[in-house]
């Protein structure tokens, strides 16, 4: 846990209690992150904006990987969704004629391609349903 946290801090060459001093965050928050007491996805967002800075990254570089699209859920074409979480990603499950169609499964998943993930989303229902229509056409 914090892997991405410790190896900018480490990148600094500088002590815990001096990278304290500096930026005004309490040395307890940053020994608790170092030795994993805490997650820092679940820190205040000022305090990761603030060491992003110190550290001269993106947020992204300090947090840890989550599922953004786990619970995520609507209904598109008619048809209800919700990304659940499996594993390491989620899966895209689609609720149709009283039964659970996985569409897709992604993996870990970079925050700033999420709102083209709602485009594939809506990809993959349509063409769900185009091969629905398809089938019905053949029978």
């Amino acid at each position: 846990m914090n892997e991405k946290y410790k190896l900018q801090i480490k990148k600094t060459n500088k002590s815990l209690y001096q990278i304290s001093h500096e930026t005004g965050i309490p040395y307890t928050i940053l020994n608790e992150l170092k030795n994993d007491k805490k997650n820092i996805n679940h820190i205040a967002s000022e305090t990761v904006y603030k060491l992003s800075l110190y550290l001269d990254c993106n947020m992204e570089e300090i947090i840890n990987p989550f599922p953004i699209l786990k619970n995520c859920q609507g209904k598109y074409l008619g048809i209800k969704y919700k990304w659940v979480s499996c594993g390491n990603g989620v899966e895209l499950c689609i609720y149709n004629n009283n039964s659970v169609t996985i569409l897709t499964k992604i993996e870990p998943i970079v925050p700033r391609f999420y709102t083209q993930y709602q485009n594939v989303t809506k990809m993959l229902i349509e063409k769900y349903v185009n091969q629905e229509h398809i089938e019905e056409n053949l029978l």
